[in-house]
């Protein structure tokens, strides 16, 4: 095949999957590494996309730019505090509690009640400067690459951080949830810390409204059947909380009185 045509391809995978792995694309075209880094190289110089250490993502202001934090806090809003309330019941006095950035998790932030004595972990900026001053909640920030679009942290230096944490229950956020339970998420670089917090919690709790079920596929990082359960609101089909739970979901559909 000749360069341009494996570069145009490499390019339709960036643009369909958000990401491409060197050692993959080496066996697709059976070419060597060098091969490959050089063809990323390139394509980095005229697309919009980033080269990693094992491949290349799609540029995060081309793959997610319509939904930075500001644009979806305000999206569905009563949805999330129906969620929020709902996951409020699952933290106890005490509890070490991870909140992963998305702006359904600064809902729940938000919603913490002034009696309530936690540690909260989180690597989101915004949920971590509307915990700070909480007299009654000790919070750390996990370090890293920051985000601008989701203003989170991420990374190797993120995930290692959260490594020296026991969590007693995490709260993850996702940008679509397919029928057959697997979850997904805008950007590859987000994946690793997802799942270290999911190893290091002994309940996990996807945070998702319903918008985000059925909806387009993005990058994957884990399945509903791994997780303690799915809180969503009430405007899930009851066709698709069946599938979901066909598939191992433990779907928990919030109350519609706040």
């Amino acid at each position: 095949m000749l360069r341009e045509s494996r570069q145009k391809e490499i390019l339709n995978l960036l643009n369909t999957n958000g990401y491409v792995e060197i050692s993959a694309l080496c066996r697709m075209f059976n070419v060597t590494e060098m091969t490959i880094r050089r063809d990323l190289d390139q394509l980095a110089q005229y697309n919009d996309i980033e080269r990693t250490r094992g491949g290349a993502v799609r540029s995060e202001t081309t793959l997610y730019e319509e939904t930075r934090f500001e644009h979806r806090i305000n999206l569905h809003s009563e949805e999330k505090l129906q969620i929020a309330s709902e996951a409020l019941k699952y933290i106890s006095y005490g509890n070490t509690v991870y909140f992963d950035s998305g702006s359904t998790s600064f809902c729940l932030a938000q919603s913490l009640p002034s009696d309530i004595h936690i540690l909260a972990v989180t690597n989101a900026l915004n949920i971590c400067s509307e915990l700070t001053y909480r007299s009654n909640i000790s919070t750390i920030m996990i370090g890293g690459e920051i985000s601008r679009n989701t203003l989170s942290s991420r990374g190797t230096l993120s995930e290692e951080m959260l490594k020296l944490f026991r969590l007693d229950v995490a709260f993850l956020g996702a940008n679509s949830i397919e029928l057959d339970g697997k979850i997904y998420t805008a950007n590859v670089n987000e994946t690793g810390l997802k799942k270290t917090a999911m190893r290091s919690a002994k309940k996990t709790y996807v945070l998702a409204d319903s918008s985000k079920i059925n909806s387009s596929k993005i990058i994957t990082y884990a399945s509903l059947n791994e997780m303690d359960g799915l809180i969503t609101d009430s405007g899930i089909s009851e066709s698709d909380r069946k599938q979901l739970m066909e598939h191992g979901a433990n779907v928990i559909i919030a109350d519609m009185q706040l």
